[in-house]
């Protein structure tokens, strides 16, 4: 379709094959049903109507709602800038902050601070 410069959305396949398949020991219902198939592809091309492809500009970008741990890291392997990074709280992080160690001893003040600051020093682009 491509290749002949056609449209794309005005092409419909029928295809006989499990019909076939169905009605192995039938040549006839087979062929039927192959006659049915093929009527009915032609009667939806009929109605189809060509849609046209339209390529708009796209700038690729997200918010991510929450300034949390979880949000934070989100955004920095979804790459996404700190100013798409969005919280109720004025400073990311702060539930986290409530926690004073992991459940295998390490703080997590340190982790969150590190995390922040990786966020904030992301490019912008």
């Amino acid at each position: 379709m491509r290749e002949a410069g056609l449209n794309r959305y005005l092409f419909e396949l029928a295809t006989s094959r499990s019909g076939f398949l169905v009605h192995q020991a039938e040549p006839e219902k087979a062929t039927e049903k192959a006659k049915d198939l093929v009527r009915m592809a032609v009667a939806k091309v009929t109605l189809l109507e060509p849609i046209q492809e339209v390529r708009l500009p796209m700038t690729q970008s997200a918010l991510v709602v929450g300034g949390g741990i979880a949000g934070m890291n989100a955004a920095l392997a979804w790459r996404i800038r700190a100013s798409n990074l969005r919280d109720r709280e004025s400073r990311t992080g702060c539930h986290g902050l409530k926690v004073k160690r992991t459940w295998s001893g390490d703080e997590v003040r340190p982790y969150i601070e590190n995390l922040r600051e990786q966020v904030m020093k992301h490019p912008t682009g």
